[in-house]
C-alpha cells in the first residue's frame, strides 16, 4: 500500500514539475516574441519618422512646454488604463479566494474578452483621431456624424464576436481547458460577458471622443469611480450575498461598465450641448 502510494505520489510529482516547465517555457517565448514584436515595431515606426524630420528639419526644435504638454495630456489616460488594469488584477485576487478552479475560469474567461477588447481599441482609436480634426474645425455636424458612424461601423464588427460567444462557448471553453467543472464556468463567463462587452464597446469610443474634444480628466475620473469603487463594491456584495462564485465578478463588470457607459454619453451630450451654443463651421 505505501509502496502505490509513494508511486501515486511520484507521478503526480513529474507531472506537476513538468506543467511547471512547460509554463516557463510558454512564458518565456511569449515574453520573447512581444518583445521581438515590438523592436519591429519600433524599426518600422523610426524608419517612418525620419522621412518627417528630413522633410520639416528647417523648422525650430520643439520648445519644453509642447513636452509638458503632451505629458499632461497624456497622464489621464495613463492613469485610466493603470486603473482598469489594477480593477482586473484586483478581481483575480478575489477569485483565487473563491478556488483555484474560479481563478483559472476567471483568467481564461478574461483572456478571451480581452481579445474581443481590441475591436473597442481600435474602433474608439480611429474614431478618436477623426473626430480631433472636425473639433479643432468646430464641425460638430461632422463630429457628431463620425461619432455615429463609428459606433455603427464597431458593433457590425462586433457582432460576430458576440454570436460566438452565445452560440459556440463550449468550443471556446475547451480551447483553454478540458477540465469539465472549469470549462462550464468559463461557459457561464462568456454568456454573463455578452452585455459587458456592447456597453464596454460604447464607452471605449465615447471615452475617445471625449477625449479627442479636450476632455482628459472627467472620463479618467468616472471610469475610476465606476470601475474601481463601484465595481470592487459590486463584486464584494454579490459574492457576499448573493453568488459565491467567480459569476459574480462579471455580473459586476456588467453592471458597473453599464453605469459607466450612461456617464460619459451624459458627458458627451452636455458638452454638445454647451457647443452647439457657439458658431458652427459646415
Amino acid at each position: 500500500m505505501d509502496i502505490y502510494r509513494h508511486s501515486s505520489l511520484s507521478v503526480h510529482t513529474v507531472s506537476v514539475n513538468r506543467f511547471r516547465h512547460q509554463y516557463y517555457y510558454f512564458a518565456l517565448i511569449y515574453s520573447g516574441l512581444r518583445w521581438l514584436f515590438a523592436g519591429v515595431a519600433f524599426l518600422l515606426f523610426s524608419s517612418k519618422i525620419r522621412q518627417f524630420i528630413f522633410q520639416f528639419s528647417h523648422l525650430q526644435h520643439i520648445p519644453k512646454t509642447a513636452y509638458r504638454n503632451y505629458f499632461i495630456n497624456g497622464l489621464p489616460m495613463a492613469v485610466c488604463l493603470g486603473g482598469e488594469s489594477s480593477l482586473f488584477f484586483m478581481l483575480s485576487f478575489i477569485s483565487k479566494t473563491i478556488g483555484d478552479v474560479s481563478l483559472s475560469a476567471y483568467q481564461a474567461s478574461l483572456h478571451f474578452i480581452s481579445v474581443i477588447y481590441m475591436i473597442s481599441i481600435g474602433v474608439g482609436n480611429a474614431t478618436g483621431i477623426v473626430i480631433a480634426r472636425h473639433y479643432s474645425l468646430k464641425n460638430l455636424h461632422s463630429l457628431r456624424g463620425t461619432y455615429s458612424e463609428g459606433m455603427k461601423l464597431g458593433l457590425l464588427i462586433l457582432t460576430p464576436s458576440l454570436l460566438a460567444c452565445f452560440f459556440l462557448k463550449e468550443h471556446i471553453s475547451i480551447i483553454y481547458t478540458s477540465d469539465a467543472l472549469t470549462r462550464k464556468l468559463i461557459e457561464e463567463n462568456i454568456l454573463v460577458s455578452i452585455p459587458f462587452l456592447i456597453f464596454e464597446y460604447i464607452y471605449v469610443v465615447t471615452r475617445m471622443t471625449l477625449r479627442s474634444m479636450g476632455d482628459f480628466w472627467i472620463p479618467t475620473l468616472l471610469t475610476i469611480f465606476s470601475l474601481n469603487i463601484l465595481g470592487l463594491i459590486l463584486s464584494v456584495s454579490l459574492l457576499s450575498f448573493h453568488d459565491y462564485s467567480v459569476r459574480s465578478l462579471f455580473v459586476a463588470l456588467v453592471a458597473c461598465s453599464f453605469f459607466l457607459m450612461l456617464l460619459l454619453l451624459w458627458r458627451l451630450g452636455s458638452i454638445l450641448k454647451t457647443k452647439d451654443s457657439k458658431p458652427m463651421k459646415h
